[in-house]
């Protein structure tokens, strides 16, 4: 028929759901929101809504039933998928890869994982406690650096 499969390959680490159907945006105000960007975007058309989506691989490849009816060529289309997980600590490689019918394209580079650097815990006494209560308190000082600016109030 005029069904075809986009695949998405994840790195090491990502993991989509098992049934991903309702994981998928076509959106482009729910992927881009106001953003210029999208303009240069177009949603699927409506017959081309995808059908269905499960995953392979240990959740690191979806594959998304779509119809080609009324897909044009060169047209860029926008599809999002939520993942279930993302890996603790960026990939490596990092590099996905998607492919759509019989076409596929170069693998490309991943995101970083938004984490923290230099990461430290360290004990606030090394005294000898009695461990008579499992819950007791241990206090511990921790210190990092972030990747990335975490929005937030103002103290």
């Amino acid at each position: 028929g005029d069904d075809a499969v986009f695949v998405v390959r994840a790195p090491e680490g990502f993991k989509s759901h098992l049934n991903c159907s309702n994981y998928i945006t076509t959106s482009k105000g729910a992927i881009f929101g106001a953003l210029d960007s999208a303009a240069s975007y177009t949603e699927l058309p409506p017959a081309s809504a995808p059908k269905a989506c499960d995953s392979a691989r240990d959740g690191r490849e979806a594959h998304v039933v779509i119809n080609t009816l009324g897909l044009a060529a060169g047209v860029q289309y926008v599809i999002a998928l939520s993942l279930m997980s993302n890996p603790v600590a960026t990939p490596s490689p990092n590099r996905w890869g998607v492919e759509f019918g019989d076409q596929a394209a170069e693998p490309f580079e991943g995101f970083d994982i938004w984490t923290f650097h230099s990461a430290v815990l360290e004990p606030v006494s090394t005294e000898v406690m009695q461990v008579d209560d499992p819950l007791a308190m241990r206090p511990a000082r921790v210190t990092f650096s972030a990747a990335n600016l975490i929005p937030g109030v103002a103290a």
